[in-house]
């Protein structure tokens, strides 16, 4: 279930059509892949939806019929140690993948997130920021690791548990949004 902001996020984006999940599943079995159920609800719920990234653009989905980096009508895997399907047609550099699990790996594009509504909500997040006349802080974004920490403690941020999993924090408050990531890096939007 994903809260109101990311229907409100989902409900801004163009959405094209799509290539149905029945048509999906005849496409994996000839191609002998067992879709899992993850898989099958990230394209039932998702597929179509166009992200705006700069210039690029990534349209969600697990298999597209007119795709600019994609094979058409069909599903593409790659065994990366796990293994790995694309999850929109974007370049190749964003990692629009999702493991069998529905985990979203989308190193270039937001990710890792445990899940694609995790990666959903984080969006609907920035997008509240930026539409709202916020701006990406270069200034908190790039500070050293250990000043970063610290202005953070001095902020009373609050955690956006939506948008928050494993692999990094949201918090928030009136005036900032920070995702932390495991890592330790952090990017910061001011309001």
């Amino acid at each position: 279930m994903i809260t109101r902001l990311a229907e409100l996020y989902l409900a801004s984006l163009k959405r094209v059509d799509i290539v149905p999940i029945d048509a999906v599943r005849t496409l994996a079995a000839k191609q002998g892949i067992a879709l899992t159920e993850p898989l099958i609800q990230f394209h039932e719920r998702f597929a179509g939806y166009t992200e705006q990234m700069g210039r690029d653009v990534a349209v969600w989905g697990l298999v597209h019929a007119r795709p600019q980096w994609l094979t058409p009508y069909t599903l593409e895997v790659f065994d990366a140690g796990e293994v790995l399907m694309a999850c929109a047609d974007a370049h190749p550099s964003y990692d629009y993948t999702l493991t069998m699990s529905g985990e979203f790996v989308g190193s270039g594009a937001g990710g890792p997130c445990e899940s694609f509504e995790v990666k959903v909500e984080r969006n609907a997040e920035v997008w509240r920021v930026m539409n709202s006349g916020g701006r990406l802080d270069l200034e908190q974004s790039t500070m050293p690791h250990s000043a970063q920490l610290a202005w953070i403690e001095n902020q009373h941020l609050d955690m956006v548990p939506a948008a928050s999993d494993k692999n990094a924090q949201c918090l928030a408050n009136a005036q900032w949004l920070v995702l932390r990531h495991d890592n330790g890096s952090c990017t910061v939007w001011r309001r």
